[in-house]
């Protein structure tokens, strides 16, 4: 069977790399709130 009227979109899920689990690590050990951190680093807070 087909599902030609899906309405949900394809999920690109990604992984965090070392870099960016470096500055995640850095960032909350100073204090820095959850949300500024996912803007800055572009990613979703629920990903923290």
């Amino acid at each position: 069977m087909s599902h030609a009227h899906s309405t949900t979109k394809r999920r690109t899920f990604k992984h965090l790399n070392a870099y960016q689990r470096g500055q995640i690590e850095a960032m909350l050990r100073l204090g820095v709130p959850k949300v500024k951190i996912a803007k800055d680093l572009g990613i979703a807070r629920s990903t923290l």
